[in-house]
């Protein structure tokens, strides 16, 4: 959606969260983009999401993107992939910063010598 029909003022980035609603529920997905690393308003995209749970979907149910209280972005599921396997989601559900801030002191232990 444009800046004018109310949606985001600024792009939407790879690995972006949302949360996304659709029919009776709402789920926490993190964004990513096929072959991009952003997507201005109002741009078309296609989405591969990620949800933090398991979700009841269906090849062509419609979808809503939520950041806050503003709505950015709708659409339809086109393709279903499988579940995430529990390291996927356990990774999904830690978050990017924990996993790069793990990394860090491992490295940061490794180069003081402990």
């Amino acid at each position: 959606m444009t800046k004018e029909e109310g949606g985001r003022k600024i792009p939407l980035v790879k690995y972006n969260r949302a949360v996304v609603f659709s029919k009776t529920w709402d789920c926490v997905a993190e964004i990513d983009m096929s072959g991009k690393d952003l997507v201005m308003p109002g741009e078309d995209s296609t989405l591969v999401m990620k949800f933090i749970k398991p979700m009841v979907i269906e090849s062509g149910q419609r979808f809503t993107l939520r950041d806050g209280m503003a709505t950015f972005g709708t659409g339809v599921f086109t393709k279903i992939n499988p579940d995430l396997n529990d390291l996927e989601r356990e990774t999904l559900n830690k978050g990017r910063k924990k996993e790069k801030r793990k990394a860090a002191e491992a490295e940061l232990k490794k180069l003081s010598g402990s």
